[in-house]
Formats: structure tokens, C-alpha cells, sequence
């Protein structure tokens, strides 16, 4: 065989074996996270989190979104409905194992009623914490979603406002300004 033919040849196999390797890396990461137990997911590195803009507001609704990410691609988020006013953590829930092109849809969904912005997890536990302490009866999925922080310890630093909003203060007229 001539040289030119060998190298050819050679050429294709390095082709398909760097084809093949790409294609098993792939279907592996598939595989870990299609069907994946929360438990296992509980294990992945801890992923960027978001809260509606309106946190710091007293008494704001806000969503808060944690996640965590797989080495291979997989992602799971914990999706959380707080009402800091009083009614405490509405809703909770774990989604996942979700591709990031889904994760990404479903951010601009609840963006859609609530804009968020994104912040560290230890912020987005300041949040969640804040709203368990307001709630009496917690809802279904919620220590699922709680889990999805692990071990991780809430900033201190941030102050989440609880409690009814005060009500604003009446433009005085003309009239109430001199006469109080």
C-alpha cells in the first residue's frame, strides 16, 4: 500500500475514533441524568441561583431559583414561590435532570411574571429562610427543594424584609402643609 493510501486511511480512523469518543461522552452524560434520583442530584456541585428583582422590598413575592449542575450537562433547579408579606413559601418543587436550553426556558417563564436577577445561593437561602420562617404549614416538594442547598450556610449579610409594606404617605396640600 502506497504511503499516501496509508496515511489516508489513517487519517479516517482518527476521524471516527474522535467521532466515536464524542458520541460515548455524550451518551454517558445522557445517561447520568435522564431518570436521575434526586439523592444523586443532591451530589452535583452547586450551580448559579436567581430571586425576583424585588427582594429587598418589604413584604415583596418573589420566585427564587437554585441549581445544581452535573459534570456531563445535566442540571437540576429548585423553584421556589415565596410571599414575604406573610403567607411565607408558597409553593416549592425540584425540576430535573433539565438540559440548560430547558433551564433557560423555564427562567424566562417565571421572568415573564416576576423579573429576576441572579445572585449567589447563600442570597437565595437568605430568601428561603426568610419566607419558612413566616410559613405555618409548608407545601408539597418542599423539603425536596430545600435539600438542593445542601449544607451551605445563608448570608448573614442580607437582610430580607418580612411583613406588610407601609403604606404610603399621602401628598399633603397646600392646605395640610400650613395647618398640619
Amino acid at each position: 500500500m502506497s504511503d499516501r493510501k496509508q496515511k489516508s486511511l489513517e487519517k479516517k480512523k482518527a476521524r471516527r475514533a474522535k467521532k466515536q469518543k464524542t458520541r460515548r461522552v455524550r451518551n454517558q452524560a445522557a445517561s447520568t441524568s435522564t431518570g436521575t434520583p434526586l439523592k444523586t442530584m443532591l451530589g452535583w456541585n452547586l450551580g448559579d441561583a436567581w430571586v425576583g428583582q424585588d427582594w429587598h422590598e418589604q413584604g415583596a413575592r418573589i420566585p427564587v431559583v437554585v441549581t445544581r449542575a452535573h459534570p456531563g450537562g445535566g442540571i437540576a433547579a429548585a423553584i421556589f414561590d415565596l410571599d414575604l408579606s406573610g403567607g411565607g413559601v408558597i409553593r416549592a418543587g425540584v425540576a430535573g435532570p433539565l438540559q440548560e436550553n430547558e433551564l433557560n426556558d423555564r427562567l424566562a417563564k417565571i421572568s415573564e411574571a416576576a423579573p429576576m436577577v441572579q445572585v449567589g445561593p447563600g442570597h437565595a437561602l437568605a430568601c428561603v429562610a426568610a419566607a419558612e420562617a413566616l410559613t405555618d404549614e409548608l407545601p408539597q416538594g418542599w423539603s425536596d427543594a430545600r435539600a438542593m442547598f445542601g449544607d451551605l450556610e445563608l448570608d448573614a449579610s442580607i437582610e430580607i424584609l418580612t411583613g406588610t409594606p407601609p403604606e404610603p404617605e399621602k401628598k399633603k396640600g397646600l392646605f395640610g402643609r400650613l395647618f398640619g
